[in-house]
């Protein structure tokens, strides 16, 4: 029966340190790719305005975030409310807009991309 190719290969180096080194950079070739597959693309599209202004400071603008994942069914969240992103729900000015609360769930739009 014929030797695997990588156990064939393995038997050529002769020196143990070499064995070692060989050994360790697989293994941080392996987990630097299971990490690279894990995560997640973040884009933001470019901002519109709403044109909603009632004076030349409180317009509001729309920006969206897309984070496409490899794993379907995760859970996104915002953990804490980000300064000046607010709910597109917000009433147009001169109304107090709505900041999202903490923990808000990002749904996911279609798998596996989650949109906010």
């Amino acid at each position: 029966m014929k030797n695997p190719l990588l156990k064939h290969t393995f038997n050529r180096i002769s020196d143990s340190g070499l064995k070692i080194l060989t050994t360790m950079l697989l293994l941080l070739v392996m987990i630097v790719g299971s990490m690279q597959a894990q995560t997640p693309a973040i884009n933001k599209t470019e901002c519109s305005c709403l044109n909603n202004a009632s004076n030349a400071t409180n317009g509001q603008y729309l920006d969206a975030f897309t984070i496409t994942t490899n794993v379907p069914g995760q859970t996104w969240v915002l953990v804490n409310p980000i300064a000046g992103f607010y709910h597109p729900a917000s009433l147009p000015p001169p109304a107090a807009p709505i900041l999202y609360l903490p923990n808000t769930l990002i749904p996911e739009t279609s798998t596996p991309i989650h949109y906010i």
